[in-house]
């Protein structure tokens, strides 16, 4: 059975993180599971779901207050 899971929100970070794993742990995973990743969609989500620009500049404000990083977690920002 082909079971895929398609999320309804936060696409950008989904495909932002699915994207990250390869790319920092090439070497680790096996080439099988590289066919299964579909990067064309995972580019697509990433350039059709970004951040809405007044987010930007929320977070961007907030790392000019002298923090050392912002962590986005969904809509909850964490100031470190």
């Amino acid at each position: 059975m082909d079971k895929k899971f398609e999320p309804k929100y936060g696409k950008d970070a989904v495909a932002r993180a699915m994207l990250y794993f390869p790319l920092k742990y090439t070497d680790e995973i096996e080439a099988s599971h590289k066919k299964e990743i579909d990067v064309s969609l995972l580019l697509k989500w990433h350039e059709n779901f970004i951040f809405h620009p007044t987010f930007i500049k929320v977070i961007t404000t907030l790392l000019s207050m002298k923090f050392k990083a912002v962590a986005i977690h969904g809509s909850i920002i964490q100031l470190i």
